[in-house]
């Protein structure tokens, strides 16, 4: 006789998990067109934060990489804030 074949078992679908209270909170704020960090509205900006708080990243990233900030005639594509304050 030949020899038995393995029962083959249907798996559970994996559970998914549970999305923390942050980041529901952050995603609601997203869908709501607030900033998802302080909660004032965009306004104009292209981001997912408010421009101030878009601004305070810059700069705190800048600081952290040891990059001085854009000058105009200087080298490399000039910020979207610099680009907006000429139109404007």
């Amino acid at each position: 006789m030949p020899p038995d074949k393995p029962k083959k078992t249907k798996k559970k679908p994996a559970a998914k998990p549970k999305v923390s209270r942050q980041l529901a909170w952050q995603r609601e704020q997203t869908k709501a067109g607030k900033c998802w960090r302080c909660a004032q509205p965009l306004g104009k900006s292209p981001y997912s934060t408010c421009v101030p708080c878009a601004e305070a990243d810059r700069k705190r990233k800048r600081k952290e990489e040891g990059s001085r900030p854009w000058k105009p005639g200087g080298r490399g594509r000039p910020p979207l804030a610099a680009t907006k304050k000429k139109s404007a």
